[in-house]
């Protein structure tokens, strides 16, 4: 998979997760933004993330 580039007003401007498992393997997630937090990958509430043989790199955030 490869996420990139996007963008998004708020969160998650590459992967956007809330809940849930989430894997990411083989994939790469760079240059993506987002207006409040998780410029790559932006997981919240309950759940796990695994990445796996991936590249996140050159992502942006405006606060986290």
């Amino acid at each position: 998979m490869q996420a990139s580039p996007n963008a998004a007003t708020a969160g998650g401007g590459g992967i956007y997760q809330n809940c849930g498992t989430l894997t990411v393997a083989d994939s790469t997630v760079s240059g993506n933004t987002a207006g409040y937090a998780g410029g790559g990958i932006w997981a919240l509430g309950r759940g796990s993330v695994a990445v796996t043989d991936s590249t996140v790199s050159g992502n942006a955030a405006a606060y986290y």
